[in-house]
């Protein structure tokens, strides 16, 4: 309410912009009401979820978690080192110097960062294994399923065309702005949070102009 309703006409670009997201990261409508006042109303769970995911970290990221870290068990978890899974995505087609990858936060190799160069071409490649994830059930709402055993809790089967080694407990996702803490800290100094939508404006706006 104080970033909505501040009066000091200085600060008030800034205030509006810490309003508006906060609201993105909790789901919450933005906008005023038609007497201008700004009242706590949550929105659809989709348009919530579209909205955090247009809001990207930038240069981009997928973030790589390694699910079998948090099993109780210590003879069923698979430690995959930086190097592995450069090499797992070499093979997948990734890499070439386009890539960076990084241990995220906390440094417990639980998470894997994939930075990506901050171009669209870089944003492409960034979707695209982002996209990997998804299609064989191991992207963001899969991860959130899996359990302290690193299990995951329901008994959906999602992992055909997965290769039976250390990419089976790999779960990824490109990372939004309610990633950043996931992030170590050198990367949060030179990482920001960009729109996807604006992105793609820009490229289409240049192609225009060509």
């Amino acid at each position: 309410m104080h970033a909505f309703n501040s009066t000091k006409a200085r600060h008030r670009a800034g205030h509006l912009g810490f309003h508006k997201a906060l609201c993105v990261l909790l789901g919450w409508r933005d906008t005023p009401s038609s007497d201008g006042l700004w009242v706590r109303e949550a929105l659809p769970a989709a348009e919530a979820s579209n909205l955090k995911n247009d809001l990207i970290i930038w240069p981009p990221v997928v973030l790589i978690h390694n699910s079998s870290v948090a099993n109780s068990n210590p003879h069923k978890r698979v430690i995959v080192s930086i190097q592995e899974l450069e090499a797992i995505l070499r093979g997948m087609g990734f890499g070439g110097g386009k890539i960076k990858v990084s241990r995220g936060k906390p440094a417990n190799y639980s998470i894997l960062v994939v930075t990506f160069n901050a171009t669209f071409s870089g944003l492409q490649e960034a979707e695209m294994l982002h996209k990997f994830y998804s299609d064989k059930h191991h992207g963001r709402e899969e991860f959130q399923q899996i359990d302290d055993g690193g299990c995951i809790r329901n008994s959906y089967e999602g992992t055909q065309g997965m290769p039976k080694n250390e990419e089976n407990v790999l779960y990824g996702y490109l990372g939004n702005a309610g990633d950043f803490d996931k992030l170590d800290f050198e990367s949060k100094k030179h990482s920001v949070v960009k729109s996807k939508k604006e992105i793609q404006a820009i490229v289409d706006d240049t192609l225009k102009a060509l």
